[in-house]
């Protein structure tokens, strides 16, 4: 059964690690509704807090895993090195992804290396991250919900209640008579434990973080931005969702309590955009701003000049008289 997912641009690393356990562990109905993917709890019931989680090291081993341990109270247990063989579920999950889906869209990068000559896929691609996880989300419900799995193993039990081989039936049947409850934490739990922490600064136009500006209710009462023009700001300590950065989280000095901040009306334009979009969009406009500058800076040379040539002429003209 596919019980999660996080889609990004980042390399492998914690942080979408993290994000993919807190959507494994978090309701998908509403998760999907982001995406304009309509389900039923039931077509995709995988939720709550696991006993265990087995990782392949890299990003959960050390004090990671550690970390798991003492905020959500999951162990964390490593594969030995070189050993794709004991994940080969997951291993052959990623190549069956490609050979169905990744493959028909379009601007796919099929082989890492291209030889020279080869058509660039680059002019192709035309997906934003929000439509390619839409198509994700659909091919994972498709799958737990309707593939036939045609060699595996059902034993006695399975077979005398008459349950199907597909990822569903079987999770439904496991979790009913062999897996006991997950452990339930609140939401909000879960993603302060999992998200990523970062700092934010207090300014005159709000709380700044990445480039975009955040109301806060407690800022306003206290006054933190009147004081940021007057003293200067300060940072402050925060949580945020890199799918989505309509809100970031103030944190308390102990981590477990937190204040949503929302994301300020002039800046719409990043609303419901990943961090890599948002990067790319301010990207373009400081492109934009410096393109506009080197014509100012060209227009105002020459205007210069002119009015140079202008004093220059009335001089000359002025000394013949004198």
């Amino acid at each position: 059964m596919d019980v999660g997912l996080f889609i990004g641009l980042e390399g492998p690393g914690w942080i979408g690690a993290m994000m993919g356990l807190a959507n494994t562990f978090l309701n998908k109905v509403k998760f999907c509704a982001e995406y304009n993917a309509e389900i039923e709890e039931n077509q995709w019931p995988c939720k709550g807090l696991p006993q265990s989680l087995i990782a392949d090291r890299g990003e959960l081993e050390g004090m990671n895993a550690d970390y798991l341990a003492e905020t959500l109270g999951i162990d964390v247990i490593n594969d030995p090195p070189y050993r794709a063989d004991l994940k080969g579920i997951i291993e052959q999950k990623f190549d069956q992804i490609e050979e169905s889906v990744l493959y028909q869209l379009p601007g796919v990068v099929k082989d890492r290396y291209r030889e020279r000559g080869e058509k660039d896929y680059r002019p192709e691609a035309a997906l934003t991250l929000e439509e390619f996880t839409t198509i994700i989300i659909n091919t994972i419900i498709d799958y737990n919900c309707n593939h036939y799995i045609h060699d595996y193993s059902r034993d006695e039990f399975m077979i005398h209640e008459f349950v199907e081989p597909v990822p569903i039936k079987l999770w439904e049947w496991g979790i009913k008579n062999r897996s006991g409850h997950f452990r339930e934490k609140s939401e909000d739990i879960i993603r302060m434990a999992l998200m990523p922490k970062d700092t934010a600064q207090i300014t005159f136009k709000g709380i700044r973080f990445k480039g975009m500006h955040y109301s806060s209710k407690k800022g306003i009462e206290e006054q933190w931005f009147q004081k940021a023009k007057r003293y200067g700001g300060k940072s402050i300590r925060i949580s945020y969702d890199p799918r989505r950065l309509n809100q970031i989280f103030i944190l308390s000095d102990d981590g477990k309590e937190f204040e949503t901040c929302e994301l300020l009306a002039r800046e719409e334009r990043f609303k419901n955009h990943h961090l890599e979009e948002v990067k790319k969009l301010l990207e373009y406009e400081q492109l934009q701003e410096d393109i506009h500058n080197q014509t100012k800076a060209q227009t105002t040379a020459v205007l210069h000049s002119y009015a140079f040539l202008c004093r220059k002429r009335v001089y000359y003209s002025t000394s013949r008289r004198l």
